[in-house]
C-alpha cells in the first residue's frame, strides 16, 4: 500500500491502559451502532405498536361487553 497505517491494526490490548481500551470500545460501539442503524424498521415497528394499543384501547372502551349492557357508551356504540 502507499499509505502505511500510522499505528498497527488492530491494537494488542493486553499492552494499553484500562482508559485507552474503553475510549476504543466506545469509538466501535458508536460506530456499530451508527452503521447497523435502521431507522424505517424502528418507525414501522413504533407504528405498529402504536396502532395495536390504539385498537386495543379502543375494542376496550367501546365493543367489549363490560357488565351487560350498561356502561357510559352504550349510547356510542
Amino acid at each position: 500500500s502507499l499509505y502505511k497505517a500510522r499505528k498497527p491494526w488492530p491494537p494488542d490490548f493486553s499492552k494499553l491502559t484500562p482508559k485507552h481500551k474503553f475510549s476504543l470500545e466506545r469509538r466501535y460501539r458508536r460506530r456499530m451502532k451508527l452503521k447497523f442503524a435502521r431507522p424505517k424498521l424502528h418507525r414501522t415497528v413504533r407504528l405498529a405498536q402504536m396502532g395495536g394499543i390504539a385498537f386495543v384501547l379502543v375494542y376496550g372502551v367501546l365493543m367489549q361487553s363490560w357488565d351487560g349492557d350498561k356502561n357510559v357508551f352504550s349510547p356510542v356504540r
